[in-house]
């Protein structure tokens, strides 16, 4: 079985900008590459890479209770899921919605 690494990244565009090599370097070494974003037209391009894509519905400007416990709910499903071995949060929101209460207790490291 291949270790996991999911990453949480607010849209699609930053996975080109700051975190392709990563990614990449994962796939190479081994690793099952997730990567869970907002989608703006990138989605086949990041399955083509090799990467598993779970598209999810950030909004970087919105600032809703309702919706970023909607965020949590859809986080922790994909946790409870995939049960990645190594997670990396990129950017403000996943950062602080990855290292939620609400996902405590998930046995990511």
């Amino acid at each position: 079985m291949r270790p996991k690494l999911l990453l949480l990244i607010t849209e699609d565009r930053f996975l080109w900008s700051h975190r392709l090599p990563i990614a990449r370097a994962a796939l190479q070494d081994g690793y099952e590459v997730i990567i869970a974003t907002r989608v703006n037209g990138d989605a086949q391009r990041i399955r083509d890479e090799g990467f598993r894509l779970f598209p999810l519905h950030l909004a970087r400007e919105s600032y809703s209770l309702i919706t970023s416990s909607a965020r949590f709910r859809e986080l922790r499903q994909i946790y409870r899921a995939e049960r990645p071995d190594i997670v990396h949060h990129v950017a403000l929101k996943p950062v602080l919605y990855g290292s939620s209460p609400l996902l405590a207790g998930m046995e990511c490291v």
